[in-house]
């Protein structure tokens, strides 16, 4: 058994980032906003751009979030060490909450 959070769908080309692809509920940038979410330790932050993970505390995506330029191109994937759940942020300034399917192997 394994997770996935992109959908295989032979109509979406590979080059759209995970971000904007997420099935789930389209929130606006206040969900970043959540007790829970703001509650962990750390997640970590993969960035689609330049393909890149790091380590962060949900305060620091949050402000980081807020702050950046309008212009400013992002498309991330925000996610805890479980991998059971995603928060994709994109250059839409969308943000997306999801759970990740158990796909059995």
């Amino acid at each position: 058994m394994h997770l996935v959070f992109r959908d295989k769908n032979k109509d979406i080309n590979a080059i759209v980032p995970t971000a904007c692809v997420l099935k789930g509920a389209t929130e606006s940038p206040n969900a970043l906003d959540k007790s829970d979410f703001l509650r962990l330790k750390e997640v970590y932050f993969y960035s689609e751009r330049d393909q890149s993970l790091r380590e962060s505390s949900p305060k620091d995506i949050r402000k980081y979030y807020k702050n950046k330029s309008p212009w400013e191109y992002i498309d991330a994937c925000v996610f805890d060490k479980s991998m059971t759940w995603c928060i994709g942020l994109t250059h839409h300034g969308y943000i997306t909450y999801t759970e990740s399917e158990r796909v059995p192997e």
